[in-house]
């Protein structure tokens, strides 16, 4: 299918770059592996590593599938990710009249 870009990105990392991550959610079916994706909405995920514990990780969001959303993550670790979007909320940019919202916006 062209257009469809696959997942072999784990391969590239080394065993002890990768590191499982425990809140991890895929779609249901195969649907997911088959959308385009969109544009781009930087977030930070809610991201619960299996060695190093919980932590909120910047990255961005290219596809989504109610409830969960898959995060390209700017962290070595792991590269990209479905997490549920209760655990991803969209970064604002504030802008100089406004006060970034308390606890971010959710993603979907």
């Amino acid at each position: 299918m062209a257009g469809v870009r696959d997942s072999f990105w784990w391969e590239k990392l080394s065993p002890e770059e990768q590191q499982r991550v425990e809140n991890e959610e895929w779609p249901a079916g195969e649907t997911a592996r088959y959308l385009s994706d969109h544009t781009r909405v930087e977030v930070e995920a809610r991201v619960v590593w299996a060695r190093d514990g919980e932590e909120w990780v910047r990255g961005h969001v290219t596809r989504w599938v109610r409830p969960v959303v898959l995060v390209e993550l700017h962290d070595r670790r792991r590269q990209r990710v479905w997490l549920p979007a209760g655990d991803v909320r969209r970064l604002i940019d504030p802008g100089p009249d406004r006060d970034p919202p308390p606890e971010g916006e959710p993603v979907v």
